[in-house]
């Protein structure tokens, strides 16, 4: 019995002491990393070039979170399109990145673009044209929240090459590219190459998801006939997407077009004051208001105000007198082109103001340009001119303006 005794004491003071059982330690475990080389000069097709993990060979998705996607050695090509996408178990595609858009006509270029999110699939999609042109495609995938985008990245997100020597005699067009901060602000770059042609036009609209129809944030305007560089100032207006489309009458060599967005709080480099987006600037406090005196004594075209590659002349206010003329009415005119005096490209900007009749010694006929909003504009890439007309001149006064 005793023994009996000891054998159950010893079960029970061993099942006391029994710890639970702990997991083996299998070693130490990191997060994985995966790089490939997509393409290596591979010839565009002027359709979506995609690749995808578990599809493209040795593309594989270990669960990263960052992905960043570098497109290098683009040669001969007038249009690049590229994006980082995510593919859910129900195959619907979703875009992780910025689309980048860039070109390379005779040295290659490279550019970046990062995007974020955990997918099942990840897709690489790439666009180009023309089917001549070639590109080179890296993709590396990690762990970690994007950090901020300098350098390539950042260029990639503000820089958009919407076409680059692409012919000028058609038309051309960009259209449904994503804007990186969802708004329209920025600059919008335009030049023929090797010859011009009269009669061609720019203009830009944007798409919602929501709605088919596209509403207009640039109006399509004339470009000048000039090889010089063009500039357009694009206002500020909320857009998801964006379009970019030049209207051809047919000749001249080639043309490119570039997007560059302004980046939230971006100073005005005019005056160091940061601009109000999308207000008159003529009425913004920040803008750097000017003078012209005006005073001509013979009939003729007169130049105002230089041209600037890069601006345009916003008249705001003034006043100016108009003396009568015996022979034939004194008047005074607005108008813009290039050229020492406007000759070439002329845009008339006003009708011809003055006394109307000619009838010498009466008073000079006031004319008033209303001040505090603008009155007309000097396109970009154009000087400001007057013409006057009479038999004797005597035009007088002054004009307020803003170059921006």
């Amino acid at each position: 019995m005793r023994k009996i005794l000891r054998l159950l004491a010893g079960a029970a003071v061993s099942a006391a002491l029994a710890l639970p059982s702990l997991a083996q330690h299998l070693g130490d475990v990191a997060l994985s990393t995966t790089s490939i080389n997509l393409a290596t000069n591979l010839n565009c097709t002027s359709s979506p070039q995609n690749f995808i993990t578990g599809t493209t060979p040795n593309f594989s998705n270990v669960g990263q979170i960052r992905h960043f996607l570098s497109i290098g050695a683009v040669t001969g090509i007038q249009k690049l399109r590229a994006e980082i996408d995510g593919i859910d178990n129900q195959g619907n595609v979703f875009r992780l990145s910025d689309q980048l858009e860039t070109t390379g006509i005779g040295a290659g270029q490279s550019s970046t673009v990062a995007g974020s999110g955990n997918f099942p699939r990840i897709q690489v999609s790439v666009t180009c044209s023309p089917n001549t042109g070639t590109f080179s495609a890296a993709y590396a995938g990690d762990f970690g929240s994007l950090p901020i985008t300098p350098g390539t990245y950042l260029s990639a997100q503000i820089d958009h090459v919407n076409f680059a020597l692409a012919p000028a005699n058609v038309g051309q067009a960009d259209n449904g590219f994503q804007t990186p901060f969802g708004s329209s602000a920025g600059l919008l770059l335009f030049q023929f190459n090797g010859s011009s042609v009269a009669g061609a036009t720019i203009g830009i609209s944007c798409n919602s998801a929501g709605v088919a129809a596209a509403y207009t944030v640039l109006s399509t305007s004339a470009v000048a006939n000039t090889t010089a560089l063009q500039v357009f100032p694009i206002p500020a207006v909320a857009c998801p997407l964006m379009n970019v489309q030049y209207g051809s009458p047919g000749g001249g060599t080639t043309v490119t077009a570039e997007t560059i967005f302004a980046v939230p709080g971006l100073k005005n480099v005019n005056n160091g004051n940061a601009p109000l987006t999308g207000v008159d600037p003529c009425q913004s406090p920040d803008s750097l208001k000017q003078s012209q005196p005006i005073n001509i004594v013979a009939a003729g075209t007169t130049s105002l105000v230089t041209l600037g590659t890069t601006q345009a002349i916003y008249v705001c206010g003034g006043s100016i007198t108009v003396a009568s003329s015996a022979t034939t009415p004194g008047t005074v005119q607005f108008i813009a082109g290039t050229g020492a005096t406007c000759g070439t490209g002329t845009v008339v900007l006003t009708g011809t103001m003055g006394t109307g009749t000619a009838t010498a010694g009466i008073d000079a006929e006031p004319v008033v340009l209303p001040g505090g909003m603008t009155n007309f504009i000097a396109p970009l890439g154009n000087r400001l001119c007057v013409v006057a007309a009479g038999t004797t001149v005597n035009i007088q006064g002054y004009i307020t303006y803003v170059q921006q």
